[in-house]
Parts: structure tokens; sequence; C-alpha cells
């Protein structure tokens, strides 16, 4: 898992001091950074920790989840998706400018003519999900954005408490059907892709099971652990330590293969659902108008990073798969999961305003 973690929703007021002694109670910590907007000098809201050794981090982990850091703190290991794919579109404006990336949603690339480049680094719940959710969004997933790349996919991993009498997604199906509406699967709240993806789950296998909303991922674990709720989806880094310690049983994985780490897995495709596949992704684009060229070279600049040995490896230690490819097979995906999205929206009536 690693000993450095990543502490999100934390309030503007908190600082490395505040960090250093909370995480404190848990074992030694060797560095604690709350991170800090450049120009302003306010916080960003989230930080990083590094404890003395895997053993603490698992411990920290388990105890400052939803716990009191003027709010419901959101502690995972530092390989989370979405940070893993800020880093390497960090790493393509370093390859591009020379100069070290901003470690942002969104960085900018100026081009040798000075024209300026606001590149957005996303997920497929802005491009596929939130479409199909809302009635109004201030963008349009086609007109608003230029595909450059795929950057990451990484698989959900659908959990269970120890309680629940399923090993594994068919036997879950079997119980739902024979239970109607009686089991529970949790989410991070309505309409997050946690929630889609228990959606896609219920329409495939044609069952009914009650979805639990919560206000972020931090409580959903809290109660999850305790047995207040049966089933969620996870991400591997937070999910894993909870599996090795027997906390929490993997019933199946989202990903249409199985995962070298978890091999004895099978996918929930495997397990009784055909078609199933809901992984996280996230990807880097372009605004309306980027010259062609301009969008071939930072697609060039990201798959020559993606052909290197140690980065491919980095990732695939928490279970991520760099992914790449040319705009086009991101536009396809990006479509893809649109018209996935549409139907499951229509099918649960999940539409919010």
């Amino acid at each position: 898992m690693g000993n450095k973690l990543y502490v999100g929703n934390l309030p503007y007021s908190v600082r490395d001091g505040d960090l250093e002694q909370a995480f404190g109670a848990f074992g030694a910590v060797t560095s604690a950074k709350v991170m800090m907007e450049r120009d302003t000098g306010r916080s960003k809201g989230f930080g990083f920790v590094e404890m003395g050794s895997d053993a603490e981090a698992q411990a920290a982990i388990e105890g400052m989840n939803g716990q009191p850091m003027g709010g419901r703190s959101l502690v995972v290991p530092a390989g989370d998706l979405r940070l893993a794919a800020h880093r390497i579109a960090d790493d393509i404006y370093e390859q591009l400018t020379g100069e070290k990336g901003v470690f942002a949603t969104r960085i900018a690339y100026v081009n040798k003519t000075g024209r300026k480049y606001t590149l957005l680094v996303a997920d497929g719940a802005i491009y596929g999900i939130n479409p199909a959710l809302y009635s109004k969004l201030p963008y349009d997933t086609a007109r608003d954005f230029v595909p450059v790349s795929l950057l990451l996919s990484g698989p959900t991993l659908v959990v269970a408490h120890p309680s629940l009498p399923a090993k594994n997604a068919r036997e879950v199906i079997a119980l739902a059907k024979a239970k109607p509406g009686v089991l529970t699967f949790a989410s991070a709240g309505h309409g997050t892709p946690p929630h889609m993806a228990g959606e896609l789950f219920k329409s495939l296998a044609k069952i009914d099971i009650l979805h639990i909303p919560y206000k972020g991922a931090a409580p959903v674990t809290v109660d999850l652990l305790a047995g207040q709720v049966q089933m969620a989806s996870m991400g591997l880094p937070p999910a894993m330590p909870y599996a090795k310690s027997g906390r929490l049983r993997v019933l199946g994985v989202s990903s249409t293969k199985r995962l070298a780490l978890l091999s004895q897995v099978p996918t929930i495709a495997e397990a009784g659902v055909p078609g199933y596949s809901a992984p996280t992704w996230t990807g880097l684009v372009a605004p309306p108008g980027t010259p062609r060229a301009i969008v071939d070279k930072l697609n060039a600049t990201a798959n020559k990073l993606f052909q290197s040995k140690d980065f491919e490896e980095k990732f695939a230690r928490v279970g991520d798969e760099l992914a790449g490819g040319t705009p086009e097979d991101f536009a396809k995906t990006i479509k893809t999961d649109l018209a996935k999205w549409k139907d499951v929206v229509e099918r649960s009536g999940a539409k919010l305003e």
C-alpha cells in the first residue's frame, strides 16, 4: 500500500502542524504538508502525510477517516487514481515546457507562439455520468472539450461487510432475488460514480437492492466497516487494507479483466453479470478550437511517457493502468460512456435537476 497518505476534505484553516498532531496518534509522522495555492497562499483543502511504516499508515486510514479535522476527513493512500492523473498531467507539462507542473485539475500550456491553452484533467463522471444525470449543465461534453488522451483507468471493487452471507457477486444476486429490496449498497451520494455503478449492477442482474446515499466517501467507509450497510463500491487503494485485514470482503472487480493484485477475485461480468463494466478513468482535454497540431503534440507527449516501464510499474502497484491511445480512441470512450450512463439513468430514474 505504501506509507504516504492523501488527506482530503480539509478545512482551509488546517495547517501542517495540525496534520502532524492528528496523525501522530497513529505512529511516527515523517512529514505532513497541506497544499497551498501558489498565488494566494490559501489552502487547497487537501494535503499529504507520510507515516513511518505501512502498518502505521493503515492504522491512520482506519482511525482518521470520517473523523473531525474541522470536518469529515478523507484519508486514502496517495496512489488514488485522480491524484495519479494529475501527476501525469504535471509530467506532460514538464516535458513540454521544462518547468514543474502545478499539481492541479487545470494546467496551463503556453506554446512557442505565446498562445495559452488551459487543459483540464477530469474523470468519467464529468464526461459520461453528469450529462446523463442533469437536465442543465454549464458545459456540453461534445462541444466544449477536445479529447487529447485517456490517461488512466482504474478498477473499483465491490466490497461487503463480512456479515453478508455472500462470498461473491453470483451469491449476492441469488440472495437479492430471494429477498428483494432487503440488501443495501452505499454510495458517496446520489448520482456519484459508485451509485451509478450500483444501478448498473442492479439493472443488468435484474435485482432489487436498496441504495443508501451518504454525503461523501468517508462516512460510507465508517458505516460499511461497522456493518450499518452491507455493500459498496470502493477504489482499490482505500479498500485493500480492509480486505487484507478481513474487515471487508471483496465480491468482484468492476473492470473487464481480473487484476494482477487480486487475481483470485473474478470480475463482476465473470461472476454472473455479462456486460458489466464500470471502471473509473481520467483523461486530458483541451478547449474548443485547439489546433490539431497542438492536440497531437500533447497526445504524443502523453504516449511517450506511457512507454516507460518504471512509469507503468509505479501505477500498477496500486491497480491503475496507463491508457494512452489516440484522441479518437478517447473520443470513442467518452461516446460509449455517455450512451451507457444515459441508459442506466433512464432505467433507474436517477435523474437530477
